[in-house]
């Protein structure tokens, strides 16, 4: 049990972290967007 929580809590954090590096390059190509329109 503490072993799977372990493994799904580094699976959660690692999902995070990926959404992060994802939303901010949206944001940096929505940006380039913005400037160039």
């Amino acid at each position: 049990m503490g072993c799977d929580r372990c493994v799904s809590a580094a699976a959660i954090e690692m999902n995070q972290s990926l959404n992060d590096r994802i939303d901010s390059r949206a944001q940096t190509a929505y940006h380039r967007y913005l400037q160039g329109a």
